[in-house]
């Protein structure tokens, strides 16, 4: 409904935002909500009783009417009602004022007070009807799409728990398998790799270099990794690809040391001297792994003698569906699809997984 008086703007605008915030669904957001919603109330309220006889029809006078806008709330829900007459009919004002206490407790006490879903709808649904009956603004649509969303998302995220839940869960379990299994696996080897301070100094230099304010040295040089440099022809089209390893070192280097988070320190090159790795990008790959597990299994993965668990392509999808958050392809048209897509990809990645037992007790 597209609001063309302009008394009806402020409400209506106040109680549409309310709307919006309230089907976000969280606790802040409810708070929000019920603070709009009743100002929205009290600001449809004052502008009916302000309005001229000729607008709403009322036989109260004016005066009275805009005495009460000045008096307290109670007084104020005492002469709508008296004003509002037949056109309040079924709706129990009575509600509003313990609507209107709770957000007297949310106001004052803050945090300490969160709506309840069911008084928050509850009160949505009693301005809206308010606001059409008393201004005849129709937001009765919004209310419905917003209720159907609402109910869509509660339908989807009962089915991602049901059939997506169990299998993150098994991934997850798998995911601590793997970790356990390979340090037990580099231990058994007598590697060095397997030694606590490797890991841990490992562990701390992924953490550091993961955290998003000082990623960007890692996808530029990962960047580098996938696409190479190349030499051109005179039109500026790549026609050949350029290994050199002075070319090599001297990119990397310029990117590291123009990076605000500054050139990583290299403490382990000298525990991956101890193979034949095939080209110069290994250690790099090892150093700019996004976890512990990653950086292991390349290091395994490139080892002749190690046993090899899960690719590490086969790793780093496994750990997207593990941290995937389903609210971020809840409201795809095909979600349902795409659902079943994770789920089998997630139970294909668990039986690509190559360590002794490591299926038992599912």
């Amino acid at each position: 409904m597209n609001v063309i008086k302009p008394w009806q703007t402020t409400p209506t605008e106040l109680i549409k935002q309310a709307i919006d915030f309230l089907h976000q669904d969280t606790e802040g957001t409810r708070q929000i909500a019920f603070l709009l919603l009743d100002v929205g109330v009290e600001t449809l309220f004052k502008i009916f009783l302000l309005l001229p006889e000729t607008i709403t029809k009322v036989d109260m006078k004016y005066p009275k009417r805009a005495e009460a806008t000045k008096g307290s709330f109670h007084t104020l829900v005492k002469t709508v009602k008296e004003a509002g007459k037949d056109r309040l009919s079924g709706i129990d004002l009575a509600d509003i004022k313990y609507y209107h206490d709770i957000r007297n407790k949310l106001y004052h006490q803050g945090d300490g007070v969160i709506p309840t879903i069911e008084n928050s709808e509850s009160y949505a649904s009693i301005a809206v009807e308010l606001l059409y009956r008393l201004l005849l603004v129709d937001l009765r649509p919004l209310l419905l799409e917003e209720q159907q969303k609402t109910e869509l998302i509660s339908r989807r995220k009962d089915l991602a728990m049901r059939e997506l839940e169990p299998v993150k869960k098994k991934l997850e379990k798998s995911k601590r398998l793997i970790y356990t299994y390979l340090v037990t696996q580099l231990d058994k080897e007598d590697s060095e790799f397997a030694q606590h301070s490797f890991i841990e100094r490992m562990n701390e230099y992924l953490n550091r270099y993961s955290e998003p304010e000082t990623k960007r040295w890692k996808s530029a040089v990962k960047r580098f990794l996938n696409e190479g440099l190349y030499i051109m022809d005179d039109d500026g089209n790549p026609v050949m690809r350029y290994s050199g390893d002075e070319v090599f070192i001297e990119f990397v280097n310029d990117i590291l040391d123009n990076n605000p988070a500054g050139a990583p320190p290299s403490p382990f090159d000298h525990y991956l001297e101890s193979f034949d790795y095939t080209n110069e990008y290994n250690i790099l790959e090892i150093i700019m792994a996004d976890d512990l597990t990653e950086a292991l299994l390349l290091i395994t993965n490139l080892m002749e003698s190690f046993q090899q668990v899960i690719t590490v392509d086969n790793y780093c999808k496994m750990r997207k569906i593990i941290n995937l958050d389903i609210d971020s392809i809840i409201m795809d048209k095909d979600f349902e699809i795409e659902l079943r897509r994770i789920v089998e990809e997630g139970k294909q990645l668990l039986e690509s997984i190559s360590v002794p037992n490591l299926q038992d007790g599912y």
